[in-house]
């Protein structure tokens, strides 16, 4: 684990906190198809991006390339170690993107998966183990566009991870890995969320005074940004 509690700058009291992604395989993925060289390529690049954010720390990690595959298996463990304070923490969470790589061009996201820090480490274990997650691109709404397998352990100040066999991984043919080939079927309801922000303070170091607005994302939905606001610093 990362070294004891300490303060920073401002006092504010920092815990060392652990995050490890396993990113074990991703099945049956939904590609972007485009004209290249007047050959229309069906089949996506896979790239697994990984996004540590937690307040101000924000930290990005990347797998390799694999090209021209419906199906990954990367087994590759991406390690985050920060101080972080409790508000950090319980605003904490970690970003799972699969994007079709596509050179020259821009990448374009495939799906993504959305894990909060304290829902792992309040878990059995402080993990997620071997789960498969669908993943879901905001431009498609609930329309899967692939299944990403994943163990992620959060771990804070003298916390250990739960040892397990590789064996653990494998599974039965009539366990998950047989509703992931045979694409599980996915019911949803509609609902509606409604916020409201009535006010937001801008904090007194902050020079010059921003324009301000705000971003929200639902369910895997498309994100919602407010009109931009200038602010009035009283």
């Amino acid at each position: 684990m990362a070294p004891a509690a300490n303060e920073d700058e401002k006092g504010l009291l920092r815990d060392p906190c652990q995050v490890n992604v396993h990113l074990i395989e991703v099945r049956q993925l939904k590609g972007t198809s485009f004209l290249l060289d007047g050959i229309t390529r069906a089949l996506p690049n896979p790239r697994c991006k990984v996004q540590f954010s937690a307040g101000t720390v924000k930290r990005m990690q990347a797998t390799k390339t694999f090209k021209a595959v419906p199906s990954v298996y990367f087994d590759e463990t991406k390690i985050f170690n920060e101080q972080l304070s409790k508000d950090e923490f319980g605003d904490g969470n970690i970003v799972v993107q699969l994007e079709d790589d596509q050179g020259f061009f821009q990448n374009s996201l495939i799906g993504e998966v959305l894990i909060d820090l304290t829902d792992v480490h309040d878990g059995p274990g402080h993990e997620l183990f071997g789960k498969w997650l669908p993943l879901l691109n905001p431009a498609h709404g609930s329309e899967v566009q692939g299944f990403l397998r994943v163990s992620v352990s959060v771990l804070r100040d003298a916390e250990q991870p739960k040892p397990h066999e590789a064996a653990e991984l494998t599974e039965e043919a009539d366990g998950d890995l047989s509703l992931v080939s045979n694409m599980p079927e996915f019911t949803s309801e509609p609902l509606q969320l409604t916020v409201r922000i009535y006010r937001a303070e801008i904090a007194k170091f902050m020079q010059p005074r921003p324009d301000a607005y705000f971003r929200v994302r639902f369910a895997g939905a498309k994100e919602c940004k407010s009109q931009v606001v200038s602010c009035v610093r009283k």
